[in-house]
Order: structure tokens, then sequence, then C-alpha cells
């Protein structure tokens, strides 16, 4: 019914791990596969196929088994172990051979098999019983070389069928790998021309991308330079205006300023004038005080004498006074009301003629711009000579005012003297 062992199928918990294992750490070739599928390893007659465990199986380690033939099994089991391999068993010598155990990452077991110079490519088996008795019986004579005989030639002729079938497999193989390594070629050699052409493609674009990037660059560039030339325009105009500015508001700062100094000398003369005009008046309320005193010393001694006319006296004088105070006061109050409409017809005169001299000066400076320094002094002259001349006719005009008050204060003073003499 069976004609020969085809493979070996291992179902694993980790599918990339154990073709990694398999593949890069046992070194296995790869005679097939699908994807993540399967994948098969071919090496002699045998394969391995190794799939990825179904949703819900649990791997049996103990029930499946591989074994791995070797011709130097010390060398092959030093490099497993470089490899991070695990050796679990032996090595172990046999009647056939010498053999070791590993593990593959599901924990299923490998034996690593080397035959002996008696059984060359023979598989491990256990020794049996009988090999024992035969193997360690010191007196065996010609029954144990006719069983070993028996045994040789069973075993070669084992050995030749095993060869022809080898041979057989081998030859499927390599018509098979044959083919898949033609298929292999001419997919790589359609996809070594899709991807040339694809980078062509790719390279013919990137030109593209970088002659538009660099003719973007030179646009921004230019952009860039005649948005920068005409911010320093910009500058330097804000610059000259802001300039221009400063040296108006320094001529206007420096006419204030002069404008001020002239403001506050006259400010400065009026008050003296008021401080004077002050004084004068206080001066002349002493001396106004200083009659009543005498007045009123005369008449307490007029007292003594007039004892009778005492009453009348008293209410003729206190008239007399009622009448001096009240013309004094009339006339204080008309000296002052003279004094302050002189003061402002004076200020709105200075007003006016400020005004007007700025209008000239103004009208000047536009008419007779190109005028010489002497012409300036020389109006300058005539100016302050006029103010001279001026504050001299005021202090004249308040000398003769002193002059014309000064009698009229002595008069109330009469009708006193006529009574004394009375």
């Amino acid at each position: 019914m069976f004609v020969a062992l085809r493979r070996i199928h291992v179902a694993a918990s980790d599918f990339p791990r154990s073709r990694r294992f398999y593949g890069e750490i046992l070194g296995l070739p790869e005679s097939g596969g699908f994807e993540d599928d399967w994948v098969e390893f071919g090496l002699g007659p045998m394969i391995l196929k190794l799939t990825p465990l179904r949703p819900g199986e649990v791997p049996s380690r103990n029930q499946v088994a591989l074994t791995l033939s070797t011709d130097a099994l010390d060398a092959t089991l030093t490099t497993l172990k470089e490899r991070g391999v695990t050796v679990t068993r032996g090595p172990v010598d046999e009647f056939t051979g010498r053999s070791a155990e590993i593990l593959d990452p599901d924990g299923y077991r490998i034996i690593v098999f080397q035959a002996s110079e008696l059984h060359p490519d023979e598989e491990w088996v256990p020794v049996s019983r009988i090999d024992e008795i035969l193997k360690h019986r010191p007196h065996s004579g010609k029954s144990t070389a006719r069983a070993l005989t028996f045994r040789d030639d069973r075993l070669e002729a084992r050995k030749a069928e095993e060869a022809k079938k080898r041979a057989e497999a081998r030859a499927r193989f390599d018509a098979a790998k044959a083919r898949d390594e033609k298929r292999r070629a001419e997919l790589a050699a359609k996809l070594e021309a899709a991807r040339l052409k694809e980078e062509k493609k790719k390279a013919d674009l990137k030109a593209k991308l970088e002659a538009k990037k660099a003719a973007e660059a030179r646009r921004r560039a230019g952009k860039k330079a005649r948005a920068e030339a005409a911010r320093i325009a910009a500058i330097q105009k804000k610059a000259a205006l802001r300039a221009k500015l400063e040296a108006r508001k320094a001529a206007e700062a420096q006419k204030r300023a002069a404008l001020k100094a002239k403001l506050e000398a006259k400010r400065a003369a009026e008050a003296q004038k008021k401080t004077e005009l002050k004084a004068k008046l206080e001066a002349k309320k002493a001396a106004d005080a200083k009659k009543k005193a005498e007045l009123k010393a005369k008449l307490e001694t007029k007292k003594a004498a007039d004892a009778k006319k005492k009453a009348e006296l008293r209410v003729a004088l206190q008239t007399k006074l009622e009448a001096k105070k009240a013309a004094d006061a009339k006339k204080k109050t008309e000296l002052k009301a003279a004094l302050q409409a002189k003061l402002d017809a004076k200020r709105r005169a200075e007003e006016k003629k400020r005004a007007e001299e700025k209008r000239k000066a103004t009208e000047r400076k536009k008419a007779e711009e190109r005028k010489n320094a002497e012409a300036k002094k020389k109006a300058e002259a005539e100016k302050k000579k006029g103010e001279a001349q001026k504050k001299t006719a005021g202090l004249e005009a308040a000398k003769a005012k002193d002059g014309t008050k000064s009698p009229k204060k002595t008069s109330p003073m009469k009708p006193a003297k006529k009574s004394k003499q009375g």
C-alpha cells in the first residue's frame, strides 16, 4: 500500500519563529512554500513541511520526532550551541552510530544522528536485547560470525534499495527545483525591469521637481530682494520725514521758549508795578490812619472844653467821618476800577500788539527771508526803544496821577480846623 515516507508535517505555534529556526539556525534549504501559509524544507529524499498551528490546537511534543543525519556530530553540536540551541540528550554511542537530541521552539524532539562505519547512512535505532547479548558474549564463535554476515547482507540490500529510491527522489526534486529556479529567474527579471522603469520614472519626476523647486526658489529670492529693497526705501523715507519733523518741532519749541521768556518778563514787570502800587496804597492808608489818630486826639482834647456840644459835635463828626469814609471808599473803588481798566486796556493793547507783531513777524519772515542780520538787529532796537518810550510815558503818567491825587486828600481836614477856631 505505501511506497515511501514523503514528508514530516510539523504545526508551529509561531510560524515565523519556527521558519527562522529550521531555515537560518539549522540551515535547511527551502524547497517550496506560499507566503505565511506553509513552507517545505528539502534535504535528501525527505521533506519537512511546516504550517501554522490551527486556532485551538496544542502541539503534541512527544509524538513527533525528526531525524537529521550528519558526518561530524561533535562539530554540528558545537555550531548549534554557538547559535543558541540547547542539547537535551547525548551525544550517546549506539550500535549503528552516535546520536543526540535537541528541541525546536515548540518543544518537538529532533534527533541528530551520525552513522558508524559498519552502518553508513543508517538511521539511528535503539539497540535491541539480542544485539546487546551478541555484543557482550566473548565466546560466540562461528554463530556470531554467521549472524553478523546475514545482517550485513540484509543491510546491503536495504541500502541499495534506499539509495535507488533516494536517487529517484533527488532527480524529481532537482527537476522541480530547476523549474522553480527558472520561474524565479523570469520573475526576478520582470521585477528588475519594472524596478528600473519605476526608478527611471522616479528620477524623471525628481528632476522635474528639482527644476520646479529651483525656479520657485529663484522667483522667491527675486521677490524677497524686491520686498527688501522696498522696505529699505520705506525706512529711509520714514527716517527723512522723521528728521524733518524733529527739526520742525525743535524750531517750534525754540520759538515757544522765546515767547514764553518774553511773557515771563512782562509778567514780572507787571507784578513789580502792582507791588509798587500796593506799597503806595499801604502808605496812603498809614497816612490816613495817622491823620485819624491825630483827629481823634484833637477831638478828645476838645471833648473837655466842649462838653455841652459833645453830642452835637459827635453827631456832626460822626456824620463827617461817615461821609469821609464813603468818599474814601468811593475814591478807592474808582481808583481801583480806573487802575484795573488801565491794566486791562494795557494788557489788551499788549496782546493786540503781540498778535500784530507776530503777524508782522510772520509776514516779514515770508517777505524778507533773505535780509541780513543787521536789519533784524535794527528792527529789534527800534522795538526796544518804542517799549522804553511807552514805559517812560506810563511812568510819567503814573507820577502825574499821583501828583493830582495828593492835594485832594488834604481837603477834608479844613472843616475840622474851622470848627476848632469857632
